[in-house]
């Protein structure tokens, strides 16, 4: 199979869409796929590292004169982003469409906000199949499969947008991440266990090009415990900004290591206690290794991504004005922090869209689980019914005044995580977490009758303990309830005491 990704990069544009879509390309590559890029040589177009790490590109030239525009009606409609080309898209169109005549790619990857089906549909006879990645849900694509790795995406935000055939595949799920961040998933959760909030990273995207790096460290010159922490700084190849960030660290008070260009990331954020960056896709490799970050939001599309990440409770956006102060915020709140953003994101993304891809799956996974907010309330409430408390210490139903303020307490609390379990969309259950020390955790999970006998519990509770690497997991179950015990023993949680009519029992890995 041959595979064609066309996608830019530039000192406007930023790094992140070529660099998701080399981890795409790289997953492919290791399943048997042959893999070519396509980009515009923009200044920073990071043509070099598309070859460093193996694969052919075709550098469009921006200043081509051998191309006659067609007039445009008024009527014609372009994105919002055409100015990211720095040429017309028929330019483009036609410039791209040379590459793909030689080749004749099985599929063509498009990941570019300024592309749409003006671009897409003149192409279509130079290759197979087309996939489209996406963040907008702004404009028409003649996507064979789409990808749209935003949190909480919907399918009613492609009507209309996309061929009813197309295969969407929408939510951070399918977030494309690179395969060491799965591999260093583990060891950076386990060692939050014993974290002392020492090492602080500061990342604020890959070209900066407003010099937010040399922002924030001018902010922190006010810090009076700055010198407490051990500050790695890291710029990416197109930094814009980078001799006067170099400059400014000389002056400073504090120590700074400077790193830049580096092939390690996963490496450091796992040694990393807490961070300070860029919203964007960086934010989900922080989120998968757990990382409590203080985010920031440098573009105007970054802006939905921050809002909803400070709202689940997996990061904390901060301004330039309130740094200081959030940092305080962010070290009480970093363990309850860690939980929920590494269960955002599993790190499980880019094999399931290569699978898509290649036609190995038809689906997405059906359960998932999702850190529950405030208007999750009363579905929480309609949980608790005589049935579903028979069991318990407290049989008797709350009334909902009473619920609502167990409620807030709950969210509020920086012991007590609270996930709701979903089933193909549709809530189904709640997976609570109670930190008890360091090394001890409650687990305990109710799923509303219509969804039980669906492995929704063993889910959950397995969930909990690739959340929890190196945490021991609490359980306790009343000796009547049959299933209950039977699924905890099946699960391998020992029973260490009863004491009652209630079973104890505790899992450790």
């Amino acid at each position: 199979m041959l595979v064609a990704i066309r996608v830019d990069a530039s000192s406007i544009i930023g790094t992140g869409h070529v660099m998701r879509c080399l981890t795409l390309a790289i997953k492919l590559r290791d399943r048997g796929v042959d893999v070519y890029f396509i980009c515009r040589d923009l200044k920073g177009h990071m043509g070099n590292i598309v070859k460093e790490h193996g694969f052919p590109l075709h550098l469009l030239s921006s200043d081509s004169k051998d191309i006659i525009e067609p007039p445009y009606s008024s009527s014609t409609r372009l994105p919002e982003y055409t100015s990211w080309l720095s040429v017309s898209i028929y330019r483009d169109t036609q410039q791209t469409q040379h590459v793909l005549k030689e080749f004749k790619p099985d599929w063509l990857i498009v990941d570019h906000y300024a592309l749409d089906k003006l671009w897409q549909l003149p192409l279509n006879q130079y290759f197979g199949q087309l996939f489209v990645i996406d963040d907008l849900a702004n404009r028409a694509h003649n996507a064979t499969i789409l990808l749209d790795q935003t949190l909480d995406i919907s399918m009613e935000a492609y009507n209309n947008l996309v061929p009813k055939s197309s295969n969407l595949l929408l939510g951070i799920s399918f977030v494309l991440l690179r395969e060491e961040f799965e591999q260093y998933r583990e060891y950076s959760l386990r060692r939050r266990l014993n974290s002392h909030s020492k090492n602080l990273l500061i990342m604020m995207g890959g070209a900066d090009n407003d010099n937010y790096t040399g922002k924030v460290l001018d902010t922190l010159k006010d810090y009076k415990s700055i010198t407490d922490f051990n500050i790695t700084l890291v710029l990416g190849a197109s930094a814009v900004h980078c001799d006067k960030v170099t400059a400014l660290i000389k002056e400073l008070h504090f120590p700074v290591k400077l790193l830049t260009n580096i092939n390690n990331i996963a490496q450091l954020l796992a040694e990393t206690d807490i961070a300070i960056g860029a919203a964007g896709s960086s934010t989900w490799e922080r989120c998968c290794l757990g990382v409590p970050t203080l985010q920031m939001i440098l573009a105007d599309n970054q802006t939905l991504i921050c809002e909803r990440i400070n709202e689940l409770g997996a990061a904390l956006t901060t301004s330039l004005p309130d740094l200081i102060k959030n940092i305080t915020l962010l070290l009480n709140t970093q363990g309850k922090m860690s939980l929920i953003a590494s269960a955002i994101v599993s790190g499980a993304g880019t094999n399931l869209v290569v699978d898509q891809l290649l036609g190995l799956s038809k689906s997405s996974n059906a359960m998932c689980l999702s850190p529950a907010l405030k208007n999750d309330g009363e579905f929480i409430y309609s949980l608790q019914t005589p049935e579903s408390r028979k069991y318990s210490r407290t049989t008797t139903v709350p009334l909902f005044n009473e619920h609502v303020q167990w409620y807030k307490a709950l969210l509020t609390s920086a012991n007590s995580v609270l996930f709701i379990i979903y089933f193909n969309g549709e809530k189904t259950g709640f997976l609570r977490l109670d930190t008890i020390n360091q090394i001890n955790t409650e687990i305990s999970i109710v799923v509303s009758n219509g969804y039980q006998g669906k492995g929704l519990a063993s889910f959950a509770i397995n969930s909990a303990k690739k959340l929890l690497p190196g945490r021991k997991l609490k359980a306790t179950v009343h000796k009547d309830n049959v299933s209950s015990n039977t699924l905890f023993e099946r699960l391998a949680f020992k029973l260490i005491n009863t004491e009652d009519y209630f079973n104890q029992y505790i899992y450790s890995a």
